[in-house]
């Protein structure tokens, strides 16, 4: 039985792993994502800042005592100029290869939103790399949609 929950620092080991495979992968759609020597240790640093503050979530997806998905969210801000300051962000969303298309996403998707209402807020926001056709294809079915395109230029 897979169950959502939220992460303890006993379970960034496994976290780390995955996110290890998602950065492989996105560094084969992109250079860009190839990661730092310390990027995992930077990246442990950044979740377990998350996993302290009550203005963030770092959920996972557990089978069997294995995490097979996590996906970190906060409270975000847009610039005090907006009417709809506050969102959820969505940081990063991965499910192991051979446990994904079961509902694990969709799962930690469920608890995203649970959290963000409980929060009082109604808009999440995320990035997603347009070649990932898996993650993006992903979102679209959730309901998500583009509404700002971020450009960059090599000089």
């Amino acid at each position: 039985m897979i169950t959502i929950e939220v992460a303890e620092h006993k379970h960034l080991p496994q976290i780390l792993q995955l996110w290890q495979e998602l950065m492989d992968y996105h560094a084969q759609l992109d250079p860009l994502f190839e990661t730092r020597k310390d990027g995992a240790e930077n990246w442990r640093r950044y979740l377990r800042g998350l996993m302290r503050t009550k203005e963030a979530r770092v959920f996972i997806a557990i089978e069997d005592d294995e995490v097979i998905g996590y996906s970190p969210c906060r409270i975000a801000s847009h610039p005090p100029v907006l009417k709809q300051e506050n969102y959820g962000l969505i940081v990063d969303m991965a499910v192991k290869q051979n446990h994904r298309r079961r509902g694990v996403g969709a799962m930690m998707l469920e608890a995203i939103y649970n959290w963000v209402r409980s929060i009082r807020l109604d808009r999440i926001e995320l990035q997603v790399v347009p070649k990932n056709e898996i993650g993006y294809s992903f979102w679209q079915k959730h309901g998500f949609a583009d509404y700002l395109h971020s450009l960059y230029k090599e000089i």
